[in-house]
């Protein structure tokens, strides 16, 4: 354990020598990612959650968009562009090092975006690297550097599943376990395709051993953070059609939300009905859990939200939530029902980036309805989207522009504004310009129920659409067709221990 905590020790030491200024960004100082600044300084301000080098703003400024002839004219951050105050682009972290170019992608989709302003947190910075340093987030280790890290990372998460073989579980024991698993996976980009399976792997035996020990909430919930950096490294893994293998996102996907979903259960046994949720805000996934008690609600309606990032709470963003609505709420119900709400970015499943929302995928230890078909009992899920685009005809939008590298094979898919995605390919033989058409496009809303990666029949008989605009989408889903339809063994995916499980 002693040599464990001073390798991880050593392997976490962060450089912040090459950092800016944080407290002129409004952030806190460089602390856990090598040359970025920490979150920004207090929850007045808006700006990306997590580190970054962009700058955090107060509200007022969000809406400043006065006519200028400079940026002196302009309240910070804005700058002068066209005569108008606008925000400016988010930047990559010392530029790359210089061994990659700096793009921008969707959060949500993963896919490439021509802008990404730093008021946007639906959208972020990340580099490109070049070969040698193929695989560090910011390219900022060569290759031999990176595969040295992931061999040390990998012999700690080893370790972790050594001690849990040796050790009997107790309350002193198991927070030793987690701290070790959690500073093992403090870089994500440091992960390994094993590494990251056996992170989840551990987490999921860990929760199962706690069910019958006895470790605080605070403990478990730091399990949460290395999960997420596991579906870090599946989300930002670089990729082409040259690499063998590669990661099989649908089994990652159903590892993270097994996964996900024991840890919040676990959380849940300390909650009473009518106790705050507890809520989780990590860079791949929101999450929280919360215990209703039908019978004090007297058929009232249930309401339970996913949280907020502080900008989309200054923001007055609506957030994604469930309501238990309809006059057939089983109020007989004597035990509470532990209602466990996920949403995990929509890049991890197939045909992702035509989702409008990150999908949710909704636990109840039981059904709070009475159980007579054909009666109603349903719930309504108000789900924010992540993608701004109208119903209708699109035409084609603006072409893409590519840069290519000689010597620098890359194959990415990118988003148009018209929600189509063109394939982009550089095949190394060429320094220069692509253009690529966008396509034009159709686009319709509808709510449907997921099985695994995959959408169901888009004539769904669980969900149906009631409502949208360019901010949320509702969606209303009858809980007895759900039960009917598991009878009847359609397309839904088991639950952990009791319940059903409804994605989104």
């Amino acid at each position: 354990k002693v040599l464990n905590a001073l390798s991880l020790y050593l392997m976490n030491s962060v450089d912040c020598s090459l950092a800016p200024n944080c407290s002129e960004l409004n952030r806190k100082n460089c602390a856990s990612t090598a040359n970025t600044c920490g979150g920004c300084k207090s929850k007045d301000y808006i700006g990306d959650s997590f580190d970054n080098n962009s700058p955090c703003f107060l509200p007022d400024v969000a809406s400043n968009t006065t006519i200028c002839g400079s940026s002196f004219d302009c309240i910070y951050p804005r700058v002068c562009f066209n005569h108008s105050c606008v925000f400016p682009s988010k930047n990559c972290s010392n530029q790359c090092n210089g061994h990659g170019r700096c793009s921008f992608k969707d959060i949500n989709t993963g896919l490439l975006v021509p802008d990404c302003r730093i008021n946007d947190e639906q959208c972020t910075s990340s580099c490109i690297c070049d070969d040698a340093y193929s695989g560090s987030q910011w390219c900022n280790l060569r290759k031999e550097e990176l595969e040295m890290k992931q061999v040390m990372r990998k012999q700690a998460i080893d370790n972790v599943n050594y001690l849990m073989s040796q050790e009997y579980p107790d309350q002193f024991v198991i927070p030793g376990w987690i701290s070790i698993l959690v500073d093992a996976t403090k870089a994500s980009d440091e992960l390994n395709d094993d590494t990251m399976t056996d992170v989840l792997r551990t987490a999921n035996e860990i929760i199962q051993i706690t069910v019958q020990s006895t470790a605080s909430n605070d403990i478990l919930s730091q399990l949460l953070s290395a999960v997420d950096s596991a579906t870090l490294y599946a989300l930002n893994k670089p990729s082409d059609t040259t690499s063998e293998g590669g990661v099989d996102m649908n089994s990652v996907l159903n590892h993270t939300l097994s996964t996900l979903m024991l840890i919040t259960t676990a959380l849940s046994d300390s909650l009473v009905p009518g106790q705050d949720a507890i809520h989780s805000l990590q860079s791949s996934f929101k999450s929280t859990v919360v215990k209703l008690s039908p019978s004090s609600h007297h058929q009232s309606t249930l309401s339970v939200c996913l949280p907020q990032s502080q900008s989309e709470t200054l923001l007055n963003v609506p957030a994604s939530s469930l309501t238990l609505i309809g006059g057939n709420i089983n109020t007989a119900v004597q035990s509470p029902i532990v209602v466990s709400i996920v949403s995990l970015r929509s890049t991890f499943y197939q045909n992702g980036s035509s989702f409008k929302t990150n999908p949710l995928t909704i636990h109840m230890s039981e059904s709070p309805c009475n159980g007579l078909f054909n009666t109603s009992c349903a719930v309504e899920l108000c789900l924010r989207n992540s993608q701004h685009i109208s119903d209708g005809n699109h035409s084609a939008t603006k072409d893409i522009e590519v840069h290519c590298r000689k010597g620098v094979y890359e194959n990415k898919k990118q988003s148009c504004l018209n929600g189509r995605v063109v394939e982009t390919i550089c095949n190394g033989s060429y320094s220069g310009t692509l253009v690529y058409h966008c396509p034009p496009a159709v686009v319709s809303t509808a709510c449907v129920t997921l099985f695994g990666s995959q959408l169901s029949n888009l004539l769904d008989p669980v969900c149906h659409l009631t409502n949208h605009t360019a901010d949320y989408s509702v969606c209303r889903c009858d809980i007895n067709a759900i039960q009917h339809s598991y009878s009847l063994n359609r397309k839904l995916v088991s639950s952990p221990g009791n319940g059903s499980l409804l994605k989104i």
